[in-house]
């Protein structure tokens, strides 16, 4: 039987992180995929947080009880020919963030190309910032995710960019629903990638592009979940609802609808276990 391990976006239903740990807590998840946090009554991307920032979110974390099993930056969700300097300030402030949250891993894109021919440029700035990861954080490892008008759009890019950078230090999170948003098959991408496949984000996208609960849209996530039991002991699986709000870097979930989308998820892999 697989362990599944359950972690949750709980930025999309609250901006403090106290908020957000109070509600994960009492969904009984005990993980947090740390995207967002309150600055002065704002959304501030952990990406921008300073020293002082990330020593009280980390006391917060470790008070509560609860780990983050990812840092979700938005590095990589850029030009490939825009300030690559941002890029390596964002993924410094992320990999700081791992070292004192105790965490596994960071959350990065594949650069958004003007053509097919700027992949090459995409797989040089990945390498980069591997390099960087592995001077700066060397336990830490970046896990590229598939998105939407980014290179690594497709299975075939995903592939492509994990061989050309060839690091140990890179992996993938696999996001089915980004797969079905440029007319990918989600299973047929799941299978094709599953071997490389560190973790999922759960969503789901409907017919007329909007998001829904697992199980309703596109994605197949009983096929999805069965495929990936059949080949992995443990996965973990990030909930990502979207339900309400779905933007380019970040999305928003009513804490019922987030609690809806979990007990989804938990529905379908009580029917497959």
């Amino acid at each position: 039987m697989t362990d599944w391990r359950l972690s949750g976006f709980a930025d999309e239903a609250y901006t403090a992180l106290g908020e957000q740990l109070i509600f994960l807590a009492g969904l009984g998840i005990e993980r947090i995929e740390f995207r967002h946090f309150e600055r002065a009554g704002k959304r501030c991307s952990i990406s921008e947080s300073t020293s002082t920032e990330r020593r009280r979110l980390g006391r917060q974390l470790r008070n509560a009880d609860i780990s983050c099993r990812c840092v979700a930056t938005p590095v990589g969700k850029a030009p490939v020919d825009g300030d690559f300097s941002i890029q390596q300030k964002q993924l410094a402030n992320g990999l700081a963030a791992a070292m004192e949250f105790d965490c596994p891993t960071v959350r990065i894109f594949g650069f958004q190309a003007r053509s097919a021919g700027d992949h090459p440029e995409c797989v040089g700035n990945l390498s980069r910032l591997c390099e960087q990861a592995l001077r700066d954080a060397p336990g830490v490892t970046l896990l590229l995710e598939n998105e939407r008008d980014v290179f690594g759009e497709t299975p075939e890019q995903i592939l492509a960019a994990l061989d050309l950078v060839g690091a140990e230090n890179l992996g993938f999170v696999c996001d089915p629903a980004n797969f079905a948003a440029v007319g990918v098959d989600p299973p047929a991408a799941v299978r094709q990638l599953c071997d490389h496949i560190a973790a999922v984000h759960v969503k789901d996208r409907g017919k007329d592009d909007d998001m829904v609960l697992p199980g309703q849209g596109q994605c197949n996530w009983p096929q999805i979940l069965a495929d990936l039991g059949g080949r992995h002991r443990a996965m973990d699986l990030a909930l990502e609802p979207h339900l309400d709000v779905a933007e380019r870097h970040f999305g928003n979930t009513t804490p019922s609808g987030f609690a809806a989308a979990k007990d989804a998820l938990e529905a379908i892999l009580a029917g497959i276990d």
